[in-house]
């Protein structure tokens, strides 16, 4: 009997070490939590600084836009305001990064993004936090082809929450 006893004890302690390790699920609210959309450039509020050196390489700090995103959800629909920071080589190849905000009708989210500009695309990944509930977070992949015209893209999107207990 205190064998079975010890392999049950085990056992209950096996699960609860597991499921202490979970990771964060997708909120119910979420039809298919595969949310699509497409980002367009409203406006270019402050260009930053652009300091081109020596090498051909160019840097960009501090420029501000603003562009609309429009998605299958609404909760990531509205208006996100960027904070972008480039380096890139005279092959227009080289690494981004900054923060945003977006205002949508069912409220805000922060957070800060990176991506990677190449001779075909530029990827852009962003992790965000809603402002009105702490515990909800979204990953963004955004995705601008032509590069010429940087001022269109296309973004998938999941929504989280971070149901996991913060008292330990």
């Amino acid at each position: 009997m205190l064998k079975k006893s010890s392999y049950l004890v085990i056992l209950i302690a096996v699960l609860l070490i597991v499921g202490c390790d979970s990771q964060p699920v997708s909120p119910l609210n979420s039809k298919s939590n595969q949310i699509s959309g497409e980002t367009k450039l409203v406006k270019s509020v402050n260009p930053g600084t652009t300091k081109e050196l020596e090498s051909g390489d160019v840097q960009i700090r501090n420029r501000i836009m603003v562009f609309e995103d429009t998605a299958n959800d609404n909760q990531l629909s509205g208006m996100r305001n960027i904070v972008f920071n480039h380096n890139y080589n005279k092959n227009k190849e080289g690494h981004c990064y900054g923060t945003f905000t977006i205002t949508t009708d069912s409220g805000q989210w922060e957070g800060d993004w990176r991506g990677t500009t190449t001779s075909s695309i530029t990827v852009i990944n962003a992790i965000g936090y809603s402002l009105d509930e702490r515990e909800k977070y979204c990953e963004w992949t955004y995705s601008f082809s032509n590069l010429e015209d940087l001022h269109n893209g296309t973004y998938t999107a999941k929504i989280f929450y971070d149901d996991r207990d913060e008292q330990f």
